[in-house]
């Protein structure tokens, strides 16, 4: 059907003048039929059930699905619990497991991939024809309800037990039980749904409607992103969090302009120098093979004499036992979860280099799918997360050391020469990074001075 004709005034005034009964015949399901299932014909329709069961719904706002024969047909949508051994044999290649079913009543089920319609069968507002069962399924619910409904998947690119996995989940958790059943969010973490490189990507192309990235791993993206991997530019939590309220307001536009609705955004731990080896001078930084995860450790790479090789936290572990890497900078919880100490990583210099944060973003299409009321639960519940996730970090921050120590680690600052030298890197970079993002990156170190 033409987008000129569902424009049109002809299109219009067709609908004006359809109820119920009139839908029903446009749909031809106002008499008997047949249909065949195999080698059977089998009487599909009697007027009477559907007809019946419409006029037991309360208004005229009422949703109907029907599903017939394919892959997706009634058996695979209504699964004949009570005949199950039946509809494999009749289903032996696309039948539903018994592990991805959804038990409505002894003799029904949906997979599991219809979950969102559990809420509306426990209140009573959905219904299954059963003498139609066997070729579709009506659903009758209010409309207001049913296109409400939404179901998100968040695409989380660390470990369950990682505090950034823990905290978004907790959000999501929250979101979903506080709206009713207007939005459900299922967490994947451990990138299970995608890995942290593809999570961006699949948020923006609506593959994945909500998801976790690493900021300042996307500075080709947006040279914004990475002002807070930029070292020594700001050197506590304090600093970290006037430079976000410096720059969220420029990052926010970015994404916007991506077609992506920014939520909220935490920090790592303050990040710090890992090595199998010790440390004490410039000279010793020559040649060290260097684990980078985003440009700005590239370049810090590079001006320290440092060979760098990009690896995803998901990887660490593998790189340094196989001597891909020798050393890293990253937070002392990204030591922890990994227990680097096992791979021979003896020192961490507390460095204090920056305090990289994790974002959490939205599908822009995605979220205008929600009502305005929905949209404020998520806002609200995002900030609470924020401020969550700011406070974890900054236990982790204290935590996480003294793990690595109890580890066996030796943990400590670098000294004053070494730490001198890092800080001019440093300086080099800020002003590397102000130059490639132009007046928006001038205003927001304005802004944070």
């Amino acid at each position: 059907m033409s987008k000129k004709y569902l424009n049109s005034e002809k299109h219009r005034n067709e609908h004006s003048k359809w109820d119920r009964r009139g839908f029903m015949k446009v749909l031809g399901l106002a008499g008997a039929g047949s249909i065949s299932l195999g080698n059977t014909n089998l009487s599909v329709l009697n007027s009477n059930f559907i007809t019946n069961a419409l006029s037991d719904s309360i208004s005229d706002r009422v949703l109907v699905l029907v599903r017939l024969k394919g892959g997706n047909d009634g058996l695979n949508t209504i699964i004949p619990l009570s005949q199950y051994d039946t509809y494999v044999s009749k289903r032996p290649s696309i039948h539903i497991p018994n592990n991805k079913i959804l038990k409505l009543d002894d003799n029904h089920g949906i997979p599991d991939y219809m979950s969102n319609l559990m809420p509306f069968w426990n209140d009573g507002k959905m219904k299954i024809i059963n003498k139609i069962l066997v070729l579709f399924f009506v659903v009758l619910f209010n409309a207001n309800t049913a296109f409400s409904a939404e179901k998100w998947d968040m695409a989380l690119a660390y470990g369950a037990s990682n505090f950034h996995s823990a905290n978004a989940t907790e959000f999501a958790k929250n979101v979903s039980d506080k709206s009713g059943g207007k939005l459900s969010i299922v967490t994947h973490p451990g990138g299970s749904l995608y890995k942290g490189g593809e999570i961006f990507r699949a948020v923006r192309t609506g593959q994945a409607q909500i998801g976790e990235r690493f900021m300042s791993a996307l500075g080709k993206e947006d040279p914004l992103l990475e002002i807070d991997s930029q070292p020594f530019l700001a050197s506590s939590y304090d600093d970290a969090m006037k430079l976000y309220m410096a720059s969220k307001p420029e990052i926010v536009k970015g994404l916007d302009s991506k077609g992506l609705v920014f939520l909220y955004a935490v920090p790592w731990p303050a990040q710090g120098l890992y090595s199998k080896n010790q440390i004490n001078s410039k000279d010793d930084l020559k040649g060290l093979k260097f684990r980078a995860y985003n440009s700005s450790l590239i370049r810090l790479a590079e001006l320290t004499g440092m060979a760098p090789t990009k690896i995803e936290a998901a990887e660490i572990s593998q790189a340094f036992s196989t001597g891909a890497v020798e050393s890293m900078i990253t937070s002392p919880t990204t030591g922890k979860n990994s227990k680097i100490w096992e791979n021979g990583v003896k020192y961490f210099y507390d460095i204090a280099a920056w305090y990289p944060k994790n974002m959490i973003i939205v599908n822009k299409d995605a979220w205008s799918k929600l009502d305005s009321a929905t949209q404020k639960l998520v806002m609200s519940e995002a900030a609470i997360a924020e401020k969550k996730g700011w406070d974890l970090s900054k236990k982790g921050n204290t935590a996480d050391k003294k793990a690595l120590a109890d580890a066996g680690m030796t943990v400590s600052k670098v000294n004053s020469a070494l730490n001198n030298h890092f800080k001019e890197v440093g300086a080099t970079m800020s002003k590397e990074w102000a130059s490639r993002a132009g007046s928006r990156g001038q205003s927001v170190l304005a802004a944070y001075k």
